[in-house]
C-alpha cells in the first residue's frame, strides 16, 4: 500500500528462552536491526515475538524475513492489542518456504495497534536434518508497516 511506511519499534519481548547457541547471539533485538544476516531463534512451539510500537498506529501489514526461508515453511498467527494485555488474532498463516528476503503480510482490514505478537506453530520444508527441530523458530528480521501520518 502506497499510503504505508515503515514504523519505528520501540522494543521487542519475546515469550520463551532463546536457543543457547553460538554464545547467545541470537537474541530477539536481532529481528528489528535492519540487518539480515543477524537472527533471533527459540525451540518452544507457540513462542512469541513482541513488538512495541510506542503509540497506536494503524497497521497494514508485517514483514517478516526467515532465517533459511527458502527451505522451510513456518507456521504464525498474528495478534495485536492496544493495551498490550488483551490480544486479538487478526492473521494465520504459512510462509512460502520459497523465499530468504522479506514476505509481507497484508492487513486487511487496516486495525489499530500499539503491540504486534507473532506467535510460531512449527515448521515444514527441506533441510529438517537441521541440527534443531520442526518446533524451532528463526527470524532475521520483522518490518511493522503503518498507515502513513499526514
Amino acid at each position: 500500500n502506497s499510503n504505508c511506511e515503515a514504523a519505528s519499534i520501540e522494543s521487542v519481548t519475546v515469550s520463551a528462552p532463546t536457543i543457547n547457541d553460538d554464545n547467545n547471539k541470537n537474541i530477539p533485538t536481532n529481528t528489528i536491526d535492519n540487518n539480515l544476516e543477524t537472527k533471533w531463534s527459540a525451540t518452544a512451539f507457540g513462542t512469541y515475538l513482541q513488538l512495541n510500537l510506542h503509540s497506536i498506529k494503524k497497521l497494514c501489514s508485517i514483514d517478516v524475513a526467515w532465517d533459511k526461508g527458502d527451505r522451510h515453511e513456518n507456521n504464525f498467527m498474528i495478534s495485536i492489542s492496544k493495551d498490550g494485555k488483551t490480544f486479538t488474532d487478526i492473521l494465520k498463516g504459512t510462509s512460502s518456504g520459497s523465499n530468504n528476503g522479506f514476505e509481507n503480510y497484508g492487513i486487511v482490514p487496516q486495525v489499530d495497534a500499539k503491540y504486534i505478537k507473532v506467535s510460531f506453530y512449527g515448521r515444514s520444508g527441506q533441510g529438517n536434518n537441521d541440527s534443531d527441530n520442526n518446533n524451532s523458530v528463526k527470524v532475521s528480521e520483522v518490518r511493522i508497516n503503518t498507515a502513513a501520518s499526514i
